[in-house]
């Protein structure tokens, strides 16, 4: 079997940066293979994807020694245009790969610039969509997809350029799970195909039994390789000590006792959009939920498919949007958006954790010291107190993932809302988030978690709101006992039944 991948002797560290990213890697792909890169954030995956679709040397500028060679192509000596001929990457935050404002013109574009043929084009995009099963997508505006909408489009825009070399990077991130399913369904289509595919992964159980190769990686460098097979064959004890996630299930161990709670009214929201006359033009609702309640001190999962409205509830119970009042007075939120790189703004990590504290701007010595230890604490506890003096920007994804986080947590707002917290995060990273998450319930803080990560949940929740098509349609203690539903044919169901189905892909 030919190798159409050769990485040879390669070390890699960013500009202004004296550690290696990447230390002596070296690695064969055969054509056709599906890889799995797995490790713990910041072990050097994506900096590994950047080798292969070529924008490291091109796009990323640092110190680089050895040799990549894609499709007998030196990737030096090759142009990044010649280069993207061959290969598509699905990147880790899809907003980073868009280029219009339309799904369609979305998917049209990288065609275009092709030179193919209007025909053509046009061929390619409606298969493309009716694959990855976007067709209700097809006309809308990018800005109203959902993560994970916006996720499937990336992959389609990469199945019509058809390239022999897929890269993917976390693609599973903000996905449910039907659309994980969907998304492995035509990962196998493309490597039937004979597409060769590499996957950088800690959402491993969806992919894991379809790998040829799975690479783990390690402060920079590979430090173990197994075929398929025998990495199925490892033990979730196994996993677990490399810091990998095992498989996914749904067991919570806890329920919580309702004592005070918050009370939201229905609501009734939709977007306004302006007309050539400057005239607010009323959109069909988004949202049109029944009331429902959250205990205060709960660390509740919001779930449900892609699309349901999660996202648009926090952030109308956040205050982020006009005429959202469904919060009390008393509540003070805080919101970690899906995509952090728009609100980290400091020098530093250690800065970034103090910016948001009214309490460090205002108080006195003592109280300022407080706040500096439990910013040092954080940091030891998510792993990221070696970069306490590093710009936040120059993180890895799972990295800026819990320095946000660390920021909710030192804010000293009552309410938080986590929007996907776990993408980018390994197991161990996972567990100590979780861990933190529950510790601040003790406080009496209330978080809302919107996820698809049924580990996490296990992990850390003890109460659900589940969406669909813009309503709450079940919520409660998560508990082996019925709880309130808006639809009474649910009320049979106990919650953990519910929930377990849903993440099986079974509703």
């Amino acid at each position: 079997m030919k190798n159409s991948i050769v990485i040879k002797n390669v070390s890699f560290s960013y500009a202004k940066s004296e550690k290696k990213a990447l230390d002596d890697v070296s690695l064969c792909i055969n054509e056709g293979e599906l890889v799995l890169l797995c490790g713990e954030s910041g072990s050097g995956k994506t900096t590994f994807s950047r080798l292969l679709n070529g924008l490291i040397p091109h796009y990323y500028e640092g110190k680089m020694n050895g040799n990549v060679s894609i499709f007998e192509k030196d990737t030096k000596e090759t142009p990044l245009t010649q280069l993207s001929e061959n290969i598509g990457t699905v990147f880790q935050n899809p907003k980073t790969q868009f280029y219009t404002v339309r799904v369609d013109t979305e998917i049209a574009f990288s065609l275009e610039n092709l030179g193919l043929q209007k025909e053509e084009i046009i061929k390619r995009r409606q298969a493309a969509c009716e694959k990855l099963g976007i067709e209700n997508l097809f006309k809308k505006s990018m800005f109203a997809l959902s993560g994970g909408e916006k996720q499937k489009v990336a992959c389609a825009c990469v199945d019509a350029l058809s390239p022999r070399l897929i890269v993917m990077d976390e693609p599973t991130s903000n996905l449910d799970v039907a659309a994980i399913e969907d998304l492995r369904k035509i990962t196998l289509q493309w490597k039937k195909e004979g597409h060769t595919i590499v996957i950088s992964e800690h959402r491993l159980d969806w992919i894991k039994d379809d790998c040829d190769k799975v690479v783990y990686f390690k402060n920079g460098k590979i430090e173990n390789e197994w075929d398929g097979k025998t990495f199925c064959e490892l033990s979730t004890e196994e996993l677990h000590s490399l810091s990998l996630r095992a498989q996914n299930h749904f067991c919570p161990l806890f329920g919580m006792q309702e004592s005070q709670v918050i009370q939201i009214p229905q609501i009734d929201f939709s977007y306004q959009k302006k007309n050539l006359f400057n005239r607010e033009k009323k959109l069909p609702y988004v949202l049109h939920t029944s009331p429902f309640t959250i205990p205060f001190g709960a660390v509740v999962a919001l779930v449900g498919k892609n699309g349901s409205g999660k996202s648009t509830l926090a952030r109308l119970l956040c205050g982020l949007e006009k005429k959202s009042d469904f919060v009390p007075d008393d509540m003070n939120p805080y919101m970690v958006f899906q995509d952090v790189n728009h609100q980290l703004f400091t020098p530093s990590v250690a800065e970034e954790l103090l910016c948001g504290n009214k309490t460090f701007k205002k108080g006195n010595a003592e109280e300022k010291q407080q706040i500096k230890e439990r910013a040092l604490y954080l940091l030891e506890k998510l792993n990221l107190l070696e970069y306490k003096n590093a710009h936040p920007m120059s993180l890895s994804g799972g990295q800026k993932q819990r320095c946000a986080i660390a920021c909710a947590m030192l804010s000293g707002k009552n309410f938080i809302i986590y929007d996907e917290p776990t993408s980018g995060l390994d197991y161990k990273n996972m567990e100590a988030t979780a861990e933190l998450i529950r510790s601040l319930s003790k406080t009496r803080i209330t978080q809302i978690i919107i996820t698809h990560d049924p580990e996490f949940i296990e992990k850390s929740c003890d109460y659900f709101i589940f969406m669909q098509n813009g309503n709450v349609l079940k919520y409660g203690n998560l508990t082996q006992e019925n709880a309130t539903s808006s639809k009474t044919n649910l009320k049979s169901e106990s919650n953990i039944e519910f929930l377990e189905r849903f993440f099986k892909g079974e509703r």
